[in-house]
């Protein structure tokens, strides 16, 4: 469990270094790229939410 902590942590930092590239970087292909690695952090946190209630209705943990 504190696996996925670290791991959403990591994952969190990733998107905000992907937003801060869009941010700064005044190229189309960087902008694009830093709000793509955002979106996908995103993304990924909502699996790892998705994956954390789906255990929970199963009774996987408690």
């Amino acid at each position: 469990m504190v696996g996925r902590w670290i791991l959403g942590g990591l994952v969190g930092a990733i998107g905000i270094v992907g937003l801060n590239m869009a941010a700064t970087i005044h190229q189309p292909g960087f902008y694009w790229l830093g709000l793509g690695m955002a979106a996908a952090a995103v993304a990924y946190i909502f699996l790892l939410v998705k994956r954390s209630f789906d255990e929970a209705e199963r009774g996987g943990r408690r």
